[in-house]
């Protein structure tokens, strides 16, 4: 079984990674000439996005894809993320990248990210001068002296830039570099000092809907069937509910109907007298593992699920697997499947004692 269960871990996996599907949203594409076209644009991480945009016009059935340069910019509809040609430095060298536009002003604010750098950030001012923001990142490998020197020289382009401000610069120095941050730093900065170059215009940054991953949380109730088998005595068989809490992570914007689940469930074991456990019969097991929606844009969907087990006390060596059908229920989702897990371990309290089980359940899930 422990074979099986890891064949099907292997192709939940494979299925994700060779299925093709666009997470469309509804936006438009700013040409060259400053026209505007609206379609459908396929929404995905910022690294992607950084370096092509995948448009559907309206009335069409295919993408069309834009490199930076090709169009003036990009921006889904309602206000939301809004990207635009720009020649920034990355990596010490000039490239061509569609930066996000946080902030337009008499100073300006862009981000940029791929998957292979942090997030960095750029401040414009009204003479075309760049300025690069990025974290210092981890220094406790230096001395106070050599980490503050650090600090300051990474900071150094943007404390110059605002320098009229000893409120910006408190706030730059203060703690790590985040999009929120600047964005109310540049914002604050440009209503004091830019007021000659026109309001300032702040393109909706929000947090939640240009995060890469949504959280969601999940409550499971199910009964199990298990088979439990104890080195000095002899198998056991249960019939028992469990219940379980836990939150998926939904990465739509890598690959659509994609998440990476977390789930503890609890359950109560009646274990044979020579075998009592320290843990008065509770269970508790950590389920860790992806899992996918074949059509995520429809009411009613197949799904597939697997990953890792880890079993409080114990060490970990287990695998679960499993499958059932999606329903779309307004915002939320209800999840009916079935699921098989493989469980060997080893106590730490009695490392004597090795034992193991198998089981098959039947489980309801609501993610909220």
């Amino acid at each position: 079984m422990r074979k099986a269960l890891f064949l099907l871990v292997v192709a939940i996996c494979g299925s994700m990674a060779v299925r093709a599907q666009q997470n469309p949203v509804k936006g438009y594409i700013i040409t060259n000439t400053g026209d505007t076209i609206r379609g459908t644009i396929d929404y995905q991480t910022r690294g992607k996005m950084a370096r092509a945009c995948h448009f559907q016009r309206e009335g069409e059935t295919s993408y069309a894809t834009y490199q930076p340069g090709q169009i003036a910019g990009f921006r889904m509809m309602d206000d939301g993320v809004y990207f635009v040609t720009r020649r920034f430095p990355v990596d010490g060298e000039l490239q061509t990248i569609f930066a996000e536009y946080l902030v337009q002003g008499g100073m300006s604010l862009y981000r940029y990210e791929d998957t292979w750098t942090n997030a960095q950030f750029y401040l414009v001012d009204s003479d075309g001068k760049v300025a690069l923001v990025k974290d210092p990142g981890d220094l406790s490998a230096y001395s106070a002296e050599d980490a503050k020197k650090k600090h300051d020289e990474t900071l150094l382009p943007a404390m110059d830039m605002l320098k009229k401000s000893d409120k910006a610069l408190k706030q730059l120095q203060n703690g790590t570099i985040t999009a929120n941050k600047l964005l109310t730093i540049t914002r604050d900065y440009n209503n004091e000092y830019c007021q000659e170059n026109g309001d300032c215009v702040v393109f909706q940054y929000n947090a939640k809907r240009s995060s890469t991953s949504t959280p969601h949380f999940r409550v499971q109730a199910g009964y199990m069937l298990a088979h439990h088998q104890l080195k000095d005595a002899d198998a056991k068989n249960f019939a028992i509910p469990r219940l379980g809490l836990g939150c998926d992570f939904e990465f739509k914007r890598v690959r659509p109907g994609f998440s990476l689940q977390t789930m503890l469930l609890f359950s109560l074991w009646e274990w044979p007298e020579s075998g009592s456990d320290v843990m008065d019969n509770l269970y508790l097991v950590l389920n860790v593992g992806p899992s996918y929606v074949f059509h995520p844009e429809k009411r009613v969907s197949p799904f597939v699920r697997g990953g890792l087990i880890n079993m409080y006390a114990f060490m970990p060596f287990g695998l679960y697997a499993g499958g059932g059908v999606d329903f779309k229920v307004g915002k939320q989702h209800l999840r009916a499947g079935i699921n098989a897990d493989y469980f060997k371990f080893l106590g730490f309290l009695r490392p004597d004692d090795q034992h193991g089980y198998t089981s098959v359940s039947l489980d309801l899930d609501i993610l909220f």
